[in-house]
């Protein structure tokens, strides 16, 4: 936990001081819904209401010394751990059709740790499909998407089933983690191939107008002395 802290450090004291002024300046509203204000100040979400919603329907999973608050900074630590993996990416080589080496990098990298991180505010019995949902709204681009926590849960249920071996859980946060974060890894990284792909293209245009202007200099050069040499002769 201390690891992910230190890394990616976030100013809890400055971003509890913003968030109290807005907490004061809505006091007649519900604290989600300052909380929920505070975060898209801090460019994270789509909505108000989005974010209340999500912020709500994971309110009473908390551990119990957690609040709502906590999960709010984690969120915002989340968009530093983004940022950092796609510079990553950006300068990751992979084998052609083997995004899945991209998917389990990244994860080893940037999420693994993250997720022991979380799940220490998390109370012990929820469901891993509800993990893997908010791996997934954590680190989604979602500045101009809209989404309905009740859509993403439902999609997560039927993919991530939590594990038991009589009355112990097994620990099936591999897959977990590849639920909530596989396709935005994908995503990024065709981002990635389709920007070098136009830089490469960019470089090639470049290089061909460059030769094409070469050569005319070539035959403008040439065609100006032969017409200095004919002059010459014939006087």
């Amino acid at each position: 936990m201390q690891k992910i802290e230190q890394m990616y450090k976030i100013d809890k004291d400055r971003l509890y001081n913003y968030y109290c002024r807005i907490r004061n300046k809505f006091q007649n509203e519900p604290p989600i819904r300052s909380i929920a204000k505070f975060l898209t100040e801090q460019s994270i979400g789509s909505s108000i209401d989005d974010i209340s919603n999500v912020l709500k329907y994971f309110e009473d999973k908390l551990e119990n010394k957690k609040e709502i608050i906590d999960l709010a900074y984690e969120w915002i630590r989340g968009q530093k751990i983004r940022l950092e993996y796609k510079k990553y990416l950006i300068r990751a080589q992979y084998p052609d059709n083997k995004l899945n080496l991209a998917i389990d990098d990244c994860i080893s990298y940037f999420f693994l740790d993250f997720d022991k991180h979380i799940r220490k505010l998390l109370e012990k019995d929820i469901n891993e499909y509800e993990i893997s949902a908010l791996l997934e709204i954590f680190f989604s681009p979602y500045e101009t998407e809209t989404f309905k926590i009740e859509e993403v849960i439902a999609h997560h249920k039927d993919k991530v089933p939590t594990f038991f071996e009589g009355n112990k859980r097994l620990d099936t946060r591999i897959i977990t983690l590849r639920s909530g974060l596989s396709q935005i890894i994908i995503k990024d990284y065709e981002k990635v191939l389709l920007s070098r792909k136009e830089e490469k293209q960019k470089k090639e245009m470049k290089d061909v107008s460059s030769f094409t202007s070469f050569k005319e200099e070539i035959i403008e050069f040439t065609g100006a002395r032969l017409e200095r040499l004919i002059k010459t002769y014939c006087i």
